[in-house]
C-alpha cells in the first residue's frame, strides 16, 4: 500500500494477512465473563480505567426504580416553516 490513505474492505486481496492456527486456537480458548462488572474489575486490576461503571449504574437503577424503557418519540408537527411537497393537497396536512 502507498502512503496515501486508502479504504480497506473485508476480504481485500491487497491486505490479506495469514494468522497461524495456534494463535487462532489460543484466541478462541480465552473465556470472557458475560457480566460487565467482572470485566471492569479485571480492567482495574490491570491498572486500566473502564469506560463505564456498571456497579454504580445498577445500584442507582435499583435505588430509583429505573427500568430501561425507551423514551417516547416526539410527534412531528407541521409549521409554516415546513416545506410541503404536496401543497396542492392541503387536507393531508390538517390536524
Amino acid at each position: 500500500m502507498d502512503s496515501q490513505e486508502d479504504n480497506v474492505y473485508p476480504n481485500d486481496p491487497k491486505v490479506m494477512i495469514k494468522v497461524d492456527d495456534d494463535i487462532k486456537q489460543h484466541f478462541r480458548e480465552i473465556k470472557l465473563s458475560r457480566d460487565t462488572v467482572d470485566v471492569e474489575k479485571e480492567l482495574e486490576k490491570n491498572d486500566m480505567k473502564p469506560a463505564t461503571n456498571m456497579a454504580k449504574r445498577r445500584v442507582t437503577a435499583q435505588f430509583h426504580g429505573i427500568t430501561s424503557l425507551p423514551k417516547p418519540k416526539k410527534k412531528r408537527e407541521i409549521t409554516k416553516r415546513t416545506k410541503l411537497t404536496n401543497a396542492h393537497l392541503p387536507e393531508l396536512f390538517q390536524n
